[in-house]
């Protein structure tokens, strides 16, 4: 976020600063809707293409993607849930 701020003297009238989204010490909201976002994404994109390749190397049509995607979901929920509670 940019904002103009003057010194105490008020000689730097129009002076540009960027300063911090976040609060002292706080956590950035912004950042961290994203890290769920794609720990969501990255759970069921991983163990979906586990589940892809079991399909195809025992040679089901949609037997194990659907189970890999359920299980990467239910496990980027949970790490998700546990990561928040911290």
């Amino acid at each position: 976020m940019w904002t103009a701020r003057a010194d105490a003297g008020g000689t730097d009238r129009g002076v540009i600063v960027r300063r911090p989204l976040t609060p002292p010490g706080g956590v950035d909201p912004v950042g961290e809707a994203w890290t769920i976002v794609g720990r969501l994404f990255a759970g069921i994109v991983v163990w979906g293409g586990i589940g892809l390749l079991l399909d195809r190397v025992f040679g089901f049509s949609a037997l194990f993607l659907p189970i890999g995607v359920v299980l990467g979901l239910g496990g980027a929920l949970y790490l998700t849930i546990v990561r928040l509670r911290q």
